[in-house]
């Protein structure tokens, strides 16, 4: 199952993304993008969603158009997932350090992300090992 995190302001993106990966015979545990939880109930679904994924997809920006308001949470699902040994995948750009640990895979663009998703089944996409 794929979580997909952005910033929230990209929601109707990742709406579609979510859709594309579904025409493709994978899972989206990810809700974010389609519900309207309150605040902190919108935090307690997403990491109840990260915990049953088995790969969290995180979409970055461009670091010289980055928004003003940006309130971290991809960032915080990154690392969330990241220390639960989820297989963790990054579309764009390296925002920070964090980006560049052993484990974690980079695409440059989302049309590259699809092309390797269509040569993997969701019996590809595991847990790595505890």
């Amino acid at each position: 199952m794929i979580y997909l995190a952005s910033r929230y302001q990209r929601k109707d993106e990742m709406a579609i993304n979510a859709q594309l990966l579904r025409n493709m015979g994978h899972k989206i545990c990810s809700r974010w993008h389609d519900i309207e939880p309150d605040y902190i109930n919108a935090a307690l679904i997403d990491i109840n969603d990260i915990n049953k994924c088995n790969m969290i997809v995180m979409f970055t920006e461009d670091k010289d158009n980055l928004p003003k308001s940006n309130t971290g949470g991809r960032h915080f699902e990154l690392g969330y997932a990241f220390a639960k040994r989820i297989e963790t995948i990054i579309i764009g750009e390296v925002e920070n350090a964090f980006h560049l640990l052993p484990g974690i895979r980079r695409f440059s663009s989302w049309e590259d992300f699809l092309t390797h998703m269509e040569k993997t089944d969701e019996s590809d996409s595991v847990r790595a090992p505890t």
